[in-house]
């Protein structure tokens, strides 16, 4: 172990680190959630293609109470990664997708 300052060892290094992520989280929320415009987008519809997965029932989960804070509507479709692959690979090539926002994993 180093007792030079300015050489810190790993763990001396990721508890600072830990310690700076901490401190510049505490009370970000209601900061930044106060100046955001949650209605900047309201009657916006956005069609997501998802990879069907446990962030995608998390996503899905979650859309009504986006949708009601946002005003946006959100259509989302979760299917198989492997023709969730094909689909985006064929749609895109397309140049005229059916979805606004891909899931990629």
């Amino acid at each position: 172990m180093s007792s030079n300052p300015f050489t810190p060892t790993r763990r001396q290094l990721l508890a600072g680190t830990a310690a700076l992520a901490a401190a510049g989280l505490a009370g970000l929320r209601p900061g930044f959630a106060a100046g955001v415009d949650w209605k900047r987008f309201a009657g916006t519809t956005l069609d997501v293609n998802l990879v069907k997965s446990p962030r995608s029932d998390t996503l899905i989960k979650y859309l009504a109470e986006f949708e009601e804070l946002t005003g946006m509507k959100v259509n989302a479709e979760a299917t198989p990664e492997q023709q969730q692959r094909q689909k985006t690979v064929i749609e895109l090539s397309s140049g005229k997708p059916s979805f606004d926002v891909v899931h990629l994993s």
